[in-house]
């Protein structure tokens, strides 16, 4: 992929990241024709004479497939900060580029590189312990790497006329950290690690529009650091009041988002209605908006299977809530191997910042509908919800919930996951059950006794509904006008038979 890395000369962060990025590479300067070969990528650095924000016609000027700015980020309330994010103008262009216009958004390489940064910042912070712990203080510590805060930023800013995909990575926010060489060599280490990503794993995101939120977009940088969340266009929620139906298109197409994403809790009523009713209207109405919760629950499919397993819930229980656990639809762990050594190659100081595993591809998978006795999970459910959902939640499966929040007896897997799955869930919903002191076995059979309290027998005995029906049900006798009331005397024995063929195995 050819690459441009673009910078002012006058903007000392921009120059300082630059500085470290050459230095990386082995080159004290270089020349703007020349291009380096950094893995599979040809890079070009190019720096101007002006600011970059009122940069037009880079597409012709860089001839290439993605463009990185590297700069200063300032603010009115300056703080040490880390960020990346994407150019645009939802209205009038107050800091160049044009109005009501938005550049190409490289949603998973700014993915990659604020995981990078995140990645390196906790490795520069246990350092940074260490060297204290090691040699206590002296006077003269440097300033803590550890204090600059790391997010992406709203769109905001020229140039916007780009249909190159680009993304600007900055430090901020005033003239002690532009020049601060640790924050200029941890971006520059950050890029290139993002650079060094073979192709599967670099993509393997979800391309998500952002709706809602402050400046620093607190909620999509959390998501995307936890996830395969991967923000593009993100519009703060002081734009959503007069946010049009183009403007979301625009934010969709040049995000090529998959998803959106709203932050539900920086919008009021009217604000969420409004948006809810433009994606019905609109020709993305395919574009699914996802919670939070759902784009976390997204973890080793890819993003083509999860719409078949959301399509096929949708059609076959359209009254049940999906909830992604543990499936997945990548291809064992050789194979991933496989893809590690046919990966890029990169230099080896940035794989040792890499946190993620070789790529493991994913393969086209037909979704597929397992079933257990109803009776056997709901007990178990009674017995131990807690330990029946953490189970479930590792297992290959994709669970369906009740508008009530009960788990339902049919999930949803892949074909060579399906002997496995009901077996596990057979046998956790048994050992659950058997553990308990009203649960006796006999063959194939799963013998329940429980005593439940019983309000008729309380009424026909004088006890008033109230405390003394509470104090009954939960196992304490009562003095009624001098008469002794027992749990037994107003209790039944419910005996409940599950037929579980093979059970001594499940034990």
């Amino acid at each position: 992929m050819k690459i441009a890395i673009i910078n002012s000369k006058i903007d000392i962060a921009g120059c300082n990241i630059r500085r470290h990025l050459l230095k990386r590479l082995g080159r004290a300067d270089i020349n703007d024709d020349v291009r380096i070969t950094f893995g599979n990528h040809s890079l070009r650095f190019i720096e101007t004479e002006e600011k970059l924000i009122y940069q037009n016609g880079l597409d012709k000027r860089t001839d290439c497939d993605l463009i990185i700015f590297i700069s200063r980020h300032s603010s009115q309330n300056p703080m040490p900060a880390l960020t990346v994010h994407t150019t645009g103008n939802y209205g009038k262009a107050m800091l160049g580029g044009n109005d009501r216009e938005l550049a190409t958004a490289a949603p998973a390489m700014m993915h990659a590189v604020l995981n990078a940064m995140n990645r390196r910042l906790k490795a520069a912070a246990v350092t940074e312990d260490n060297a204290e712990k090691g040699a206590g203080t002296d006077g003269d510590a440097k300033p803590d790497i550890g204090r600059y805060r790391l997010s992406y930023e709203v769109t905001h800013h020229g140039p916007t006329d780009l249909k190159t995909p680009s993304l600007f990575v900055e430090i901020g926010s005033t003239i002690e950290e532009w020049q601060d060489e640790d924050a200029g060599e941890l971006v520059a280490g950050a890029v290139l690690d993002a650079l060094s990503l073979d192709s599967g794993t670099l993509n393997d995101v979800i391309r998500l529009i952002g709706l809602g939120g402050t400046h620093y977009a607190a909620r999509q940088t959390e998501i995307s650091l936890e996830s395969k969340g991967a923000f593009g266009h993100i519009a703060h929620t002081r734009e959503i009041a007069g946010i049009t139906a183009e403007a979301i298109e625009a934010m969709i197409e040049k995000t090529a988002a998959d998803a959106a994403y709203i932050d539900r809790k920086a919008l009021n009523a009217q604000e969420l209605k409004r948006l809810e009713s433009v994606f019905k209207e609109f020709r993305y109405a395919d574009i699914p908006i996802l919670s939070e919760g759902e784009i976390r629950g997204i973890k080793d499919l890819s993003w083509r299977n999860y719409l078949t397993v959301r399509k096929f819930a949708n059609e076959n229980f359209p009254k049940s809530h999906l909830h992604i656990c543990a499936l997945t639809d990548c291809a064992p762990a050789d194979a991933a191997e496989d893809a590690k050594e046919t990966a890029d190659a990169a230099h080896t100081e940035h794989a040792a910042h890499e946190a993620h595993p070789a790529h493991a591809p994913h393969a086209e998978k037909t979704p597929e509908i397992i079933e257990i006795n109803p009776e056997l999970l709901a007990e178990a459910c009674l017995a131990d919800r807690k330990k029946v959902l953490d189970a479930v939640g590792s297992m290959k499966v994709a669970a369906l919930f009740t508008e009530n929040g009960n788990l339902e007896p049919k999930f949803i897997t892949y074909k060579e996951f399906k002997d496995q799955t009901i077996n596990g869930l057979i046998s956790l919903c048994v050992k659950i059950l058997h553990k308990e002191s009203f649960t006796a076995t006999e063959g194939d059979t799963l013998i329940l006794k429980k005593v439940r309290f019983d309000p008729a027998r309380a009424t026909e005995l004088g006890v008033p509904k109230g405390p003394s029906f509470g104090r009954l049900a939960a196992g304490f006798e009562i003095n009624l006008n001098g008469r002794i009331i027992t749990p037994e005397m107003v209790s039944n024995q419910i005996t409940k038979v599950i037929r579980i063929k093979g059970l001594e195995k499940y034990l």
